[in-house]
C-alpha cells in the first residue's frame, strides 16, 4: 500500500504514545495501520527491549453498529492474546497502550518488535529461501498456541514476518480465539485463500463461527505449498473466490488438489495431510506432530523442492469498468485469464436505471436485523441457499436479507427472468460472461442455486474491496451499488454513483422489509 492510499488510522509523524514516537508508515490492513516507532528516550530503554519498534494502531469503534461490534472484538482479542502468550516465533508485543489526545484519541496501540518484511513479499515464483526453517518456526508457534488452547485463525503468508536476523514470527492476532472444549468462536473473518472447506458451511451463532485447530492446520498446508513453490496455490482459480469454490468441490469429491511436482515427496505427503478435506480426518495430524515431522525432515537433509525456472512476468489483466462495452472489445481481450481478471471489475447485468440526482439510500445495517423473518415475502424454496450464500461471507453487512433484497430488485425472484437488452438473466440478473468469474465451470446462471451462491460471493468481494479502500459510507449500500454498476464506478464516485441510487435504495428497502 502506498502512502497515497487511505489508512484505517492516520497518525502524524512525531505523535507520541507512551515511551515511543511515530517515525514513519509501514502499512495497513482492513482494521489497523502499522507505523515505525522509536523510543523517545533511547538511553532509557530497559535492557532487553528494542529502541526501534512497530506501532500497530487499532481505531476506536466507529461506523455502523455491526462494524463497531466486530472491530471491538478484533481489538479485544488481539489485546488479550498479546498480553498472555509468549513464544520465540510469535511476534512479541512489548506493551499495549491507549492513545491519549490528538486525531487518534482512544485508539488501541500495540507496541511490537519490528520486522523487515513478510513472506508474501517473498513469493516471486521461486521457493522462499530457508523455507523449511521458516515453516518449522511457524509450525512450532502454532503447536505452542494449540497446546495452550488458542487458535490463530488467520495463518497466511502476509502474517509471517521476517526479522532482521532471519528468524520468522507469526503475527496478527485479531481473529485469534481461546478454545472452549474442542471449539473456539470468532467473528466470521479470514482470508479466502486459506480457509478450510468446513468454514463455508459453519453456522453463525451468537458468539460467531466455530473455529478449530484444524483450520490452522489447513492454512499451514496452503502456506507451505506457497513457500515451497514461490507462491503457487494448490487449488486452481483466477481469484481467491474461484479457488475457494474448488476447495469446496475437493471436500465433496476428493478432486481438485494439485500439489506441485517440484516439491520433494516427504513434503508433498505432509502438505496433503494438512489438506485432508474433512476436519475430523485432519485432526489426526496435530501441529505438534507436524512440527516433529518437519524437524525430522530437516535433520535428514535434502531439499524440499527444486527452484522454478524464472518465467517472463505477464502483464496484469485489464480491468473493465462496466459490462456495457462493445463486443469487439471483448473479443480483443478474449484470452481466458484476461477475461477472468477483467470480470472482477464488472457488475452482473441489471435492469437499466435512470441517472439523475436521487436521494442517498438509507444505510441498511442500522435497521436491518439481517436474518430472514419467517413471514418475509421470500419464496421458501430459495431461503436456504440465500442464507448459505450470505453466511459464507465473513463481512457482517452481507446478510440473508440483503441478498434477498438484491434478488427481489433484480428479478422479483423469477428464476426464468430474461432481459436481452441489458443481458440480464435468471433470478440474480447475471450477465453470462460475468457469471463465469464467480462460479464453477459447470454452474448455470439460470439455475437459482448457482446464481444465488455466485451473487453472494460477488457481494462479499465488493464488501472486501471497498473495506480495503476505506471508502466512506455504509458498506452494505456500497456493495449493492457495486453489484449494479461495478466496483470501479463506486470507487471513482467515492461512494454511491447517481445511476445506482435508485437500485440501491430499492434493495435496502427490501432488505429492511425481509429482515424486520
Amino acid at each position: 500500500m502506498s502512502d497515497a492510499e487511505p489508512r484505517p488510522v492516520e497518525v502524524p509523524v512525531g505523535y507520541v504514545v507512551g515511551r515511543w514516537r511515530v517515525t514513519g508508515y509501514l502499512g495497513s490492513g482492513s482494521w489497523g495501520s502499522v507505523y515505525t516507532g522509536e523510543a523517545v528516550d533511547v538511553a532509557g530503554v530497559p535492557p532487553g527491549e528494542p529502541a526501534q519498534v512497530a506501532l500497530k494502531f487499532l481505531p476506536p469503534s466507529v461506523g455502523t453498529p455491526g462494524r463497531r461490534a466486530l472491530l471491538a472484538q478484533v481489538v479485544e482479542r488481539e489485546r488479550r492474546f498479546s498480553e498472555r502468550i509468549d513464544h520465540p516465533a510469535l511476534v512479541r508485543t512489548i506493551a499495549v497502550r491507549t492513545a491519549d489526545g490528538g486525531v487518534v484519541d482512544g485508539a488501541t496501540v500495540l507496541v511490537m518488535e519490528r520486522a523487515k518484511g513478510n513472506i508474501r513479499q517473498q513469493l516471486d515464483g521461486n521457493p522462499v529461501p530457508d523455507a523449511t526453517r521458516i515453516l518449522a518456526q511457524v509450525c512450532s508457534a502454532l503447536a505452542y498456541m494449540h497446546e495452550a488452547s488458542w487458535i490463530h485463525g488467520d495463518v497466511k503468508a502476509g502474517n509471517v514476518l521476517l526479522m532482521a536476523d532471519g528468524s520468522a514470527r507469526l503475527a496478527d492476532f485479531g481473529v485469534t480465539a481461546e478454545l472452549d472444549g474442542t471449539h473456539a468462536y470468532a467473528p466470521r473473518m479470514g482470508s479466502f485463500d486459506y480457509l478450510p472447506p468446513e468454514w463455508w458451511s459453519e453456522r453463525v451463532g451468537a458468539e460467531g463461527v466455530a473455529l478449530r485447530p484444524t483450520a490452522d492446520i489447513w492454512a499451514f498446508g496452503i502456506l507451505a505449498h506457497q513457500m515451497l513453490t514461490g507462491g503457487r496455490h494448490p487449488f486452481a482459480g483466477a481469484s481467491a473466490h474461484a479457488r475457494a469454490m474448488n476447495v469446496q468441490t475437493y471436500a465433496r469429491t476428493g478432486e481438485g488438489l494439485f500439489i506441485d511436482e517440484r516439491i520433494a515427496e516427504p513434503w508433498r505427503a505432509l502438505i496433503k495431510d494438512c489438506l485432508t478435506p474433512d476436519h475430523a480426518g485432519r485432526a489426526a495430524f496435530p501441529t505438534r506432530g507436524i512440527a516433529e515431522r518437519i524437524d525430522a525432515l530437516m535433520e535428514a537433509g535434502g531439499q524440499a523442492g527444486q527452484p522454478a525456472r524464472r518465467r517472463r512476468r505477464l502483464p496484469a489483466p485489464l480491468r473493465v469498468p462496466t459490462i456495457r462495452i462493445a463486443l469487439a472489445a471483448l473479443l480483443t481481450a478474449a484470452v481466458a485469464v484476461a477475461v477472468m481478471g477483467a470480470t472482477l471489475a464488472l457488475w452482473p447485468g441489471s435492469h437499466p436505471k435512470t441517472p439523475g440526482a436521487e436521494p442517498t439510500p438509507t444505510p441498511a445495517t442500522a435497521t436491518v436485523h439481517g436474518e430472514l423473518r419467517p413471514d418475509a415475502a421470500v419464496p421458501a424454496q430459495y431461503r436456504d441457499v440465500i442464507r448459505h450464500a450470505a453466511h459464507a461471507c465473513p463481512a457482517p453487512e452481507i446478510t440473508p436479507a440483503l441478498v434477498a433484497g438484491v434478488l427481489k430488485a433484480e428479478s422479483g425472484f423469477d428464476p426464468d427472468f430474461s432481459d436481452p437488452a441489458t443481458e440480464s438473466y435468471g433470478i440474480a440478473g447475471w450477465t453470462p460472461r460475468v457469471f463465469t468469474a464467480w462460479s464453477s465451470p459447470s454452474a448455470d446462471y439460470m439455475n437459482p442455486t448457482d446464481a444465488i451462491m455466485a451473487a453472494g460471493q460477488y457481494l462479499c468481494w465488493l464488501d472486501e474491496e471497498f473495506t480495503k479502500r476505506h471508502l466512506p459510507g455504509d458498506l452494505a449500500a456500497l456493495a449493492v451499488a457495486g453489484y449494479d454498476t461495478g466496483s470501479k464506478s463506486v470507487v471513482s464516485a467515492g461512494g454511491i454513483p447517481a445511476k445506482a441510487a435508485s437500485f440501491t435504495k430499492a434493495v435496502l428497502d427490501y432488505a429492511r422489509e425481509f429482515g424486520g
